[in-house]
């Protein structure tokens, strides 16, 4: 029982000597932060920078003429063989 309580006094005391002291903790916190912040601050540009355009209105004519090409709307930019052969009716 005394050689219990002797080790656990003994690590109480050896416990803050062990300890690191950093005199420079505040400078190394503030670092970090600034590097933190630098990181956002980079993301967020990144992000401006690929923010995608409105269509406009020759990219929407564009997309509704494929949209009738892929779904055999129309004959649009096909003969009549390749819309016959592309575009033959499901039983």
């Amino acid at each position: 029982m005394r050689l219990t309580w002797l080790l656990v006094l003994g690590v109480m005391v050896a416990a803050p000597a062990c300890a690191q002291y950093h005199p420079n903790l505040e400078a190394l916190e503030n670092r970090h932060l600034s590097e933190v912040e630098a990181q956002r601050a980079d993301d967020a540009s990144i992000a401006r920078a690929h923010k995608p355009k409105p269509p406009t209105e020759a990219d929407k004519k564009a997309a509704a003429w494929r949209a009738d090409h892929l779904t055999c709307a129309s004959r649009k930019g096909r003969t009549a063989e390749q819309f016959s052969a592309e575009c033959k009716p499901t039983p």
